[in-house]
């Protein structure tokens, strides 16, 4: 009985053994790694407070991206209160990129809004891209929230 036991444990060994070992040597594949060239920041994130806005229309948020030679560029464009300050940041993880736009007022100290509605853009500019699959996640931080807000999640080529 003990020596069926031990034949059994050897084989076991033996077959776990293998299995961890038939990998071939490969490595998950992985993205390139991205570099952050620069966001462009426009529609109104060219008013301050105290400048008279344009009547502007109301646009739907919207996210498209262009790929030329090494270069991806990421528009984004969001309705949002006026005069907000915005800075935009990314982060990658192997496959995954994402895009954080944030609202830099300091609650409760609000005297950086105006009073209105206007329309953002964010074009946000990166070198290295070579041909990879991105998962990309662009999320929206509202410091009158509790939690940022997931606003596309999509994958890139």
């Amino acid at each position: 009985m003990l020596k069926q036991f031990k034949v059994l444990l050897i084989w076991g060994i033996l077959i776990v053994g293998f299995m961890a070992c038939n990998d071939n040597g490969s490595e998950p594949p992985t993205a390139a790694i991205l570099s952050l060239l620069r966001t462009e920041y426009g529609g109104c994130n060219e008013y301050k407070g105290g400048d008279i806005l344009p009547k502007a229309a109301i646009q739907n948020d919207s996210l498209s991206w262009e790929i030329s030679d090494d270069t991806l560029k990421i528009f984004t464009g969001i309705t949002y209160i006026c005069c907000a300050p915005f800075v935009v940041e990314s982060e990658q993880s192997g496959d995954s990129l994402k895009i954080m736009i944030r609202d830099t007022c300091e609650i409760p100290y609000e005297r950086c809004y105006c009073r209105c509605i206007c329309y953002y853009t964010f074009l946000t500019i990166f070198t290295g891209y070579s041909d990879d699959r991105y998962h990309l996640a662009v999320w929206l931080h509202n410091p009158r929230q509790t939690q940022d807000s997931l606003l596309w999640q999509v994958e890139i080529p």
